[in-house]
């Protein structure tokens, strides 16, 4: 497609889809473009080495942590006790 010169767009949360189908990736945090570019320029932006997965780069870009996974949840609204 890309030789035709055709453009498609892919909207995806699965970065390993994303890594494997697209030549070129924005990366998207809370609405706001963090960085474009294919791969290799990607890692290169985000320092994670010639390995470094779009994951990788994602967390690394925007700076999002891992472990919030792990911390115990917290109450939303209003609870009644009794």
């Amino acid at each position: 497609m890309a030789r035709a010169g055709a453009t498609v767009l892919v909207s995806t949360h699965q970065l390993d889809t994303a890594e494997r189908l697209c030549g070129r990736v924005a990366i998207v945090n809370h609405g706001r473009n963090v960085a474009t570019g294919d791969l290799a320029a990607l890692r290169a932006q985000a320092h994670t080495g010639a390995e470094g997965s779009l994951e990788d780069v994602f967390l690394r870009l925007t700076q999002e942590a891992v472990a919030p996974a792990i911390e115990p949840p917290r109450p939303r609204g209003w609870f009644r006790r009794g």
